[in-house]
């Protein structure tokens, strides 16, 4: 009996390639979602910082730190905006890949399938093969 062979394995295989290349997408787009979310942590902590630090009293020195916080909430607000673009484009490239997922898991089961009937008929043609090789034994042992 011939080897097991699944028809749709270049199928398969591309399926394949198409979830590794969707969850590369996935893993970079929440990379920089993470990437923005640490630079929204950074302005906030820098805007304290500026605010602790700041020991002079002077109108132009606290001006100067006023207009610097404004700069860092200017800067928070960007990113957030960004951030809210990124966490869209994030969640429609992960219905990508959970299709892309659902796609190849389809063909792994057809193939797990095919290959349970394939070892199914091959115990059945091993058993016919032994039978025949004892009934011929058998045979040859009748007549001597």
């Amino acid at each position: 009996m011939k080897r097991f062979e699944f028809s749709l394995e270049t199928v398969l295989k591309l399926r394949v390639s198409q979830e590794r290349e969707w969850e590369n997408q996935l893993a970079s787009i929440t990379g920089e979602c993470e990437r923005i979310r640490k630079s929204i942590v950074d302005f906030e902590a820098e805007k304290n910082r500026c605010a602790v630090e700041n020991q002079f009293r002077d109108v132009n020195s606290l001006m100067a730190v006023a207009n610097y916080q404004a700069r860092m909430d200017s800067q928070v607000r960007k990113a957030q905006k960004q951030l809210v673009l990124k966490e869209r484009e994030r969640e429609s490239v992960l219905k990508d890949f959970i299709e892309a997922s659902k796609k190849r898991k389809i063909l792994d089961k057809l193939k797990e399938k095919k290959m349970d009937e394939y070892h199914h008929l091959r115990n059945k043609f091993d058993e016919k093969m032994n039978d025949d090789i004892n009934n011929s034994v058998y045979g040859n042992q009748r007549r001597i």
